[in-house]
């Protein structure tokens, strides 16, 4: 009997074409399900993260910015500021513009610092992401003083802080000796019930210790103030009894080593701060906001938040605590030349009319957080139009560094201005 020979089961050529495109058909939705939902999953982690950001800049900035030209029970108008540096070449005793910033300055609640052509209806292009800080104090309006050049990039403000250190408690001081030489105040330290314990410890109102950066000290009788340049054996170590540092010392001093006016025994002491606030260069690739506290004469920086573009800020200006208009640093100063009407005190310090601060901050999250070539070009920070053009790469920009970018805008009272 024939036998029928047996042949090798498979698919054919075509078959085998047709399943391979089937599965590329099949692979292509997958990958496309699959880098849309990556691009939602880095689109909302870039959301997330600015909006940390945002809540950040809030609880760190609000409560400094309320708290500017607080003094204990007092505040900065009612300070006789004893701590100051002149312009070099300027001796303590010729000099008497308080209207021009310097380290140590407290003779204002905020002081300002506009980058040139950024105010209202001006413009910046930004030419490299996170560049280097600039030296050259001049790229700002009045000219960036004090030390301060070479913190900050080129095209967004900086912001000057005076007051009692944030979340402090002032300490109480039971024996005032100011007919010694220098002056001297025994205080309770971190809150004892006895007095010389050293070095002194700030607390918060619950008792907390806090390790405090001090620019100065002030002691207050809720009247008067004084603010002085502490002796210190460390920038939070302060001496106790509580003495005037040497005139000049610590590169921001006392214009005299005599406090003045007299106080009583039973005043208070609080810890005070110049802090500067502004954006550098970062460390991780992303330009940051920074705070800078002097101390001993010299800025202590710290990178606070990373990812922040650009910063401009608007001052609330007018007389007895109402504010009639809002002005960048550059128009606030030129208010000392013209000022408003109803001024009869001359010389005038325009920052002490400043009652509130409007700022803004332009805010990028990760890259890939948005599609390429589907970013804006630019975005309107408080009347100023901040571009980022297309780069060549490292410095990519916008449309191509496919980052999401958010502008952040928030009003703050002083609410020390009017007391």
């Amino acid at each position: 009997m024939r036998r029928t020979p047996k042949h090798s089961l498979g698919f054919s050529l075509v078959e085998l074409m047709v399943a391979i495109a089937i599965g590329l058909i099949v692979l292509a939705g997958i990958a496309t399900v699959f880098m849309a939902q990556r691009q939602v999953v880095s689109s909302s982690s870039a959301q997330g993260a600015i909006q940390n950001a945002d809540n950040a800049i809030s609880a760190i900035l609000s409560p400094a910015i309320r708290g500017a030209g607080f003094t204990g029970c007092g505040t900065l108008a009612q300070a006789v500021n004893s701590v100051t540096t002149p312009p070099p070449g300027i001796s303590y005793s010729t000099w008497a513009t308080p209207w021009v910033f310097s380290r140590g300055n407290f003779s204002a609640p905020v002081f300002g610092f506009d980058a040139n052509g950024t105010d209202v209806g001006g413009s910046y292009a930004i030419t490299a992401l996170n560049a280097a800080n600039v030296t050259n104090g001049g790229d700002w309006t009045p000219a960036l003083t004090g030390n301060l050049a070479g913190l900050a990039e080129q095209g967004s403000d900086v912001l000057v802080l005076n007051g009692e250190a944030p979340g402090t408690h002032p300490i109480g001081v039971p024996t005032v000796q100011q007919t010694t030489a220098p002056n001297q105040f025994t205080v309770y330290n971190a809150g004892t019930s006895s007095p010389g314990a050293s070095p002194i410890q700030f607390t918060d109102a619950n008792g907390n210790v806090l390790h405090v950066l001090v620019t100065a000290v002030a002691v207050s009788d809720c009247a008067k103030s004084s603010i002085f340049v502490p002796a210190m054996t460390s920038s939070t170590d302060i001496t106790n009894p509580v003495a005037v540092a040497a005139i000049g010392s610590h590169g921001a001093g006392n214009v005299s080593q005599q406090i003045a006016p007299v106080y009583q025994d039973g005043v208070q002491l609080a810890p005070m701060q110049q802090v500067a606030y502004y954006v550098g260069s970062g460390n991780g690739g992303q330009s940051a906001l920074y705070q800078a506290v002097l101390v001993g004469g010299q800025w202590q920086s710290q990178e606070l938040i990373p990812g922040v573009d650009n910063m401009q800020v608007l001052y609330g200006v007018g007389l007895n605590g109402q504010i009639t208009q809002y002005l960048s640093a550059k128009d606030v100063q030129a208010l000392q030349a013209t000022p408003p009407a109803g001024v009869t005190s001359l010389p005038f310090n325009p920052w002490t009319i400043v009652n509130s601060i409007r700022i803004g901050f332009l805010i990028e999250g990760g890259l890939g957080s948005v599609p390429a070539d589907s970013n804006p070009k630019q975005w309107n920070v408080l009347g100023t139009t901040i571009t980022l053009p297309n780069l060549p790469p490292p410095n990519s920009a916008v449309p191509n560094d496919t980052r999401l970018r958010h502008v952040y805008v928030m009003t703050i009272n002083l609410r020390n201005t009017t007391l």
